[in-house]
């Protein structure tokens, strides 16, 4: 559907229209700009961002979410999960529409998160603002850092662990 916001003499975005409707927001202080306003379908429902908040279309707009920086990038991926990109505050995941199920990104977390792609073999590529492309194969793989003279001997696995020994024995 397409997307038209505008405002009046002042900064503020004051209405939005979606088709033939015409919606009021109640303008809020980081409501300042439509540069980073997105539009997107998801589970069946329509909703748009606004700088950092993210509103439900309905008869009336609800504000469904406020992240801790302006959003910069939205993406749906083949899981239909949300993936919110924000500025310098990194990269956030919506389990569901409830808005309250999230997960970030750990090694995103400083950077501005400008595109997120699924690729066919389910990894995930994150373009940033100044630092990059990061590559994640799979964000249920979590890493994590071994002193520099491992020397890993034995992986072993429990229903909810992953447990090594390195050459020394220590486990």
């Amino acid at each position: 559907s397409p997307l038209f916001a505008h405002g009046s003499a002042t900064p503020y975005v004051k209405v939005l229209k979606i088709d033939n409707r015409y919606l009021d927001i109640e303008p809020a202080d980081n409501d300042r700009s439509t540069e980073n306003i997105f539009y997107f379908n998801w589970n069946g429902s329509e909703y748009f961002s606004l700088n950092s908040g993210i509103y439900k279309i309905g008869k009336t707009l609800e504000k469904v979410f406020n992240a801790h920086s302006v959003i910069i990038a939205l993406h749906i991926d083949k899981q239909n999960k949300l993936w919110i990109g924000l500025l310098n505050k990194g990269l956030i995941r919506m389990e569901d529409p409830s808005f309250k199920h999230q997960n970030s990104v750990d090694e995103l977390s400083e950077k501005s998160v400008t595109g997120i792609l699924q690729d066919e073999e389910q990894g995930y590529w994150v373009t940033t603002l100044d630092k990059g492309i990061y590559y994640f194969p799979n964000f249920a793989v979590k890493q994590f850092k071994l002193p520099s003279n491992s020397k890993i001997t034995t992986v072993n696995k429990t229903s909810n662990f992953l447990i090594t020994s390195d050459f020394s024995g220590l486990i």
